[in-house]
This record gives C-alpha cells, structure tokens and sequence, in this order.
C-alpha cells in the first residue's frame, strides 16, 4: 500500500517578521506626529504670547504720545554720559540723547526711567507695559506742505516695551512724534 504521506510545512517566520516591521514603522509615525503636534503647539503659544506684547507696546506707545503732545513739564536738562541712563527722566519724560555717549537708552539695563502705562490691554498679558519720552528739541518741521515751512515743532522719540515676567516676548517698539 502506497499512501501519499504529507510533509508538515515549516513556517519560515516571514509574516512574522513583517509584521513586526511594519509595527514599527506606524509606531515612529506616531511618535514623529505626537513630536510635531508639540512643536506646533508651541509656535502657537509663541505667537500668541508676542501678539500680545506687540498690543501692550503699541498701548505703551499711544501713552506716550499723549504725554508728548500735552507738553505738561519741560524735560530734564542733559547730563554727562554717567548720568545719561539714570537721574535723567522726569515721570517718563526725559533729556535728549547724547550722541556723544553712544549708548541708546532702552538698551541698558540698568536705565530706571521707565514709565508704566496706565491702561491695561489684556488681563492675560502679564507685566504692565512701559515707555518713556526723549525730547528731541525743536528744529522739526509742523507742516511739511506748508509753503516756507516757516512753524517749528518740538520732536519727540518715543520708547515703549512689554516684558511680560516669564520673558518669553519681549517687544520694543519706537516713533518720532513732532507736537507744536
């Protein structure tokens, strides 16, 4: 008798081992999609942070100009370069720079003469905003369009920043405000 006899097939492990291959390649996607949600996640935060430092600077700024434009108190007379960054602002309202002593004024830290805004741009901002006011002196133009321009105004640089306490967006923003 002759019976055909069966050979049991060995598994080789292939599927297996595809298996595990393809696990781990959907685990790095994972892994590299949980990775650049975060990152996203921060970029948002980032910038939301830096737009409402720019709205507290800009805040700072308008307070500024009003405090130019009302010419309430002259500014403080100008002092040597030791004196320049401390002593030399009055309520906000400072001397003019100094070209001589080559040093701008919001960049030291250890200027004093900040002045903190009054008006509140958000709650979730933290920090009030600052700024402070150089005179420039007269000598600016009111009315370019003005046919000899012949009415000199005072010119102001104004300086305003949002430094928030944790100090991830710092802003500093500036203008030149002419009043009569």
């Amino acid at each position: 008798m002759n019976t055909l006899r069966h050979r049991p097939h060995t598994q080789s492990g292939m599927v297996l081992l595809m298996a595990l291959v393809m696990l781990l390649l959907v685990t790095l996607l994972g892994v590299t999609s949980v990775r650049m949600l975060t990152v996203e996640e921060r970029m948002a935060a980032n910038s939301f942070d830096r737009n409402l430092a720019f709205q507290a600077a800009e805040t700072a700024l308008r307070e500024g100009e009003a405090l130019a434009a009302s010419n309430t108190a002259p500014p403080p007379t100008a002092m040597d370069c030791g004196q320049l960054n401390n002593g030399a602002c009055v309520n906000g309202l400072c001397s003019p720079p100094v070209p001589a002593c080559n040093s701008a004024r919001w960049d030291d830290a250890s200027f004093n003469g900040w002045r903190n805004a009054t008006t509140l741009v958000s709650p979730l901002a933290a920090g009030a905003p600052q700024f402070f006011v150089e005179h420039l002196g007269p000598g600016f133009v009111c009315d370019p369009q003005e046919q000899p321009p012949n009415t000199v105004c005072n010119g102001y640089r104004i300086t305003a920043r949002s430094q928030p306490a944790d100090g991830r967006a710092v802003v500093i923003l500036q203008s030149i405000y002419i009043a009569e």
